[in-house]
């Protein structure tokens, strides 16, 4: 991220930084559209293997001696895995590479920064603005 905006100032350039706070974003995946997604991209077993992986997961609450009905999730990405959140990478990178080249986009599962630079400061904030909005809109849909 140092290296980023240093290249951006190194080339003259102004930048403007922001982080994006996806709370509760590795809820939100989902699976069919994740799935249909990588068809064609990966080699279908392993695209079974990740549907496999987030498909058919159950939970319930458990509070003190009481344990409530067992419920399907439909949604979601397992959260404390390895494979996690490079799903999750994968599953938001489509949305990263529809943004201006002037953009660039940092991320690590639901960590993201992003860096907008531009010839000058009025520019960039203006287009920081404008990507921020777009970055929502495609978060939006996508999730």
């Amino acid at each position: 991220m140092k290296d980023s905006i240093l290249n951006v100032l190194d080339d003259g350039m102004a930048a403007v930084m922001y982080s994006l706070d996806l709370s509760a974003a590795f809820d939100m995946l989902r699976k069919d559209t994740f799935v249909k997604n990588l068809a064609g991209k990966i080699p279908a077993n392993l695209l079974n293997v990740i549907s496999d992986f987030l498909s058919e997961r159950n939970f319930f609450v458990n509070v003190g001696e009481s344990i409530s009905d067992t419920f399907l999730l439909d949604r979601g990405c397992p959260q404390g895995s390895v494979l996690g959140p490079v799903l999750f990478n994968l599953y938001v990178g489509e949305v990263y590479q529809k943004l201006p080249q002037l953009v660039k986009f940092i991320a690590y599962a639901d960590d993201s920064y992003v860096i907008c630079s531009l010839g000058n400061i009025k520019s960039v904030w203006t287009d920081s603005h404008l990507s921020n909005d777009q970055i929502r809109r495609l978060l939006k849909k996508t999730f």
